[in-house]
């Protein structure tokens, strides 16, 4: 009986290539450890961008791209802003 080699979780099958950004067979526990903060830091700035954490950042970046000296909102006054109007268009939202 022949021993397989050993394939680690996420290995590609024999005769494939591991996909680019993949954590190759025998990869270290520092490489691990890296992909995984990696990979954890990339979820949760998507999370962010989906609850809308990065409104108000976005917010600042148009005002400085379309007018530069104009005054922007504080950051309070921005979510205050936003509330208001969603509670003028109720349609707007899910819930």
């Amino acid at each position: 009986m022949s021993a397989s080699p050993h394939r680690g979780p996420g290995a590609p099958p024999p005769g494939r290539q591991a996909p680019a950004g993949a954590i190759a067979d025998g990869a270290t526990v520092r490489e691990w450890v890296a992909w995984l903060r990696s990979a954890s830091a990339r979820l949760w700035r998507f999370v962010r961008e989906i609850a809308g954490e990065n409104d108000y950042l976005h917010y600042l970046e148009r005002q400085r791209r379309h007018d530069p000296d104009a005054a922007v909102m504080s950051e309070r006054e921005f979510w205050r802003h936003r509330s208001d109007a969603a509670d003028h268009r109720p349609g707007a939202r899910c819930c």
